[in-house]
């Protein structure tokens, strides 16, 4: 079944720990899936979720 609703939240953390985990000042890090999968679920905990069933709603909240 196909999910009706996203976490805009989400998909910019994981948008973000792509684009910031390519960067120079990163290469030291560890880039394992486990590794990124724990940076991804730690940021995700501790921000708030925003769930949307449009992409309009997505959009909305992206602009603020």
């Amino acid at each position: 079944m196909e999910r009706e609703y996203t976490n805009v939240m989400e998909e910019i953390v994981v948008t973000w720990e792509k684009v910031l985990m390519s960067g120079m000042e990163y290469q030291t890090f560890c880039s394992c899936r486990k590794c990124k999968n724990d940076i991804i679920t730690l940021s995700l905990n501790n921000l708030p979720n925003y769930y949307v069933t449009t992409e309009v709603g997505g959009k909305g909240y992206l602009e603020i």
